[in-house]
């Protein structure tokens, strides 16, 4: 009887006292090909024309948002409406330094910027600060099923 507690004694010493990885294997992941995928750094929400949405992933041409009020994803394109009395030749001075950035009048007064995301960001933030002017993103909801489903 002796001899059964003291193997028991034993295995639960050796238990408290080995080390929780001794004897598994590390295995290094890979890492992903997504770029600019979130980590923490970045804040989790963003709020695009008013609304409030999940960041899921950034690429350069657009981002991959969730609107958590609909629990729908959603696509944020690299395109921004601007509308408001101006020309092209005042988008000049407010957009400086932005030359792969395209400016096409779609309406009289209406005009879409696209270009990469932050040079979209940038160029909403010295937009803001002309009166005057509406800026909106444009956005597509994914579709909630697959074209197969439908």
């Amino acid at each position: 009887m002796e001899f059964i507690k003291f193997i028991l004694f034993s295995c639960l010493c050796c238990l408290c006292v080995w080390p929780a990885d001794a004897g598994s294997q590390h295995i290094t992941a890979k890492p992903r090909s997504v770029p600019l995928s979130i980590n923490g750094n970045m804040a989790a929400f963003v709020y695009i024309n008013g609304t409030k949405y999940r960041l899921l992933q950034r690429y350069p041409d657009h981002w991959v948002l969730y609107d958590g009020q609909i629990f729908q994803a959603v696509h944020l394109l690299n395109q921004l409406v601007v509308s408001g009395k101006t020309s092209t030749m005042s988008f000049g001075k407010y957009l400086k330094d932005n030359n792969k950035m395209t400016v096409n009048e779609i309406a009289a007064g209406t005009y879409l910027l696209t270009g990469t995301m932050a040079e979209l960001m940038q160029a909403e933030q010295q937009l803001k600060k002309v009166n005057g002017l509406k800026l909106e993103w444009q956005i597509r909801y994914l579709p909630l099923k697959p074209a197969a489903d439908r």
